[in-house]
């Protein structure tokens, strides 16, 4: 678990497995369903699940900010690679930097995918970096993609380099990786909570893989939910070829985001919001 924090600032104190025998256990009651914790004064707790939803931290956003600083080290590996971004597109005038992760490793393997995790296809990183020109200029984009399975991203991500400015991150560590994708100004993620996480921090404009969960599946049936775990802010986007735009309101990102009474937003929010009668949400969340 201590690997877990290695790339950022926060202390987490590991307890013994004995010193917590006489603590109150909470479970999960479902995966990805939010359960109301809580906590009395001096209250020692096992809180035991997976814990996806964002309920449970949705109130302390700035807190997690504060907490999720990386250490130094994260900090340069990104600020160098955003050098040598910028040096070997130096003719590209105001960049704009979009955060690629292409998530496949495991979910190759026949028993996750039988499960019910899939693992997104060319179409879809086609279609979102297609999104992304359209919102941000495709002359002043340069798409920064990174994967836990780099010879397979570049299979997937073939030819796209003819149509875009792409650089594709190698050589890095898993946490090295998050730091880069998370200094980025938008991103495109393909599934799982390491590009999730990477996305909530970087902020901006993020466009994530929805059918990361196949409908009807043995994991959607014991409760993956997209609506779930994402938060409410980010809107689903009814666009045929399992995407969804998230927008994330963040103040570094004020300048991206169309006034409310703008006829750019208004325009937006008719594409992007779930058409009456859409399964959007499941019972847990609805």
């Amino acid at each position: 678990m201590q690997d877990l924090f290695e790339g950022v600032s926060a202390e987490v104190k590991i307890v013994p497995a004995s010193h917590t025998r006489s603590w109150s256990t909470v479970n999960e009651t479902q995966y990805m369903q939010y359960d109301d914790i809580r906590v009395q004064n001096n209250d020692k707790l096992q809180i035991r699940g997976y814990r996806q939803n964002y309920r449970y931290f949705i109130d302390s956003k700035n807190a997690l900010r504060r907490l999720f600083q990386f250490r130094q080290h994260y900090v340069d590996v990104a600020d160098k690679l955003k050098r040598e971004l910028l040096q070997s597109f130096s003719d590209i005038r105001q960049p704009v930097l979009v955060g690629v992760h292409v998530r496949i490793g495991d979910i190759m393997e026949q028993e996750l995918q039988s499960y019910g995790y899939n693992v997104a296809r060319k179409s879809f990183f086609e279609k979102s970096m297609s999104i992304m020109a359209n919102r941000h200029g495709r002359d002043r984009i340069i798409f920064v993609i990174t994967s836990d399975t780099m010879s397979e991203a570049k299979a997937t991500m073939s030819n796209l380099s003819v149509n875009y400015n792409v650089f594709f991150v190698e050589g890095k560590l898993a946490h090295e990786d998050f730091a880069i994708l998370s200094s980025m100004d938008h991103m495109v993620t393909s599934g799982g909570t390491f590009g999730f996480w990477a996305a909530w921090l970087c902020g901006g404009d993020v466009i994530y893989f929805s059918e990361y969960c196949t409908p009807g599946s043995e994991l959607e049936k014991e409760g993956y939910c997209m609506t779930c775990f994402n938060l409410p802010e980010w809107l689903l986007s009814p666009i045929k070829s399992a995407l969804v735009i998230l927008r994330y309101h963040d103040t570094k990102h004020k300048q991206a985001v169309p006034q409310a009474d703008s006829t750019a937003n208004r325009q937006y929010h008719r594409q992007a919001v779930p058409q009456a009668g859409s399964t959007t949400t499941c019972q847990l969340c609805s």
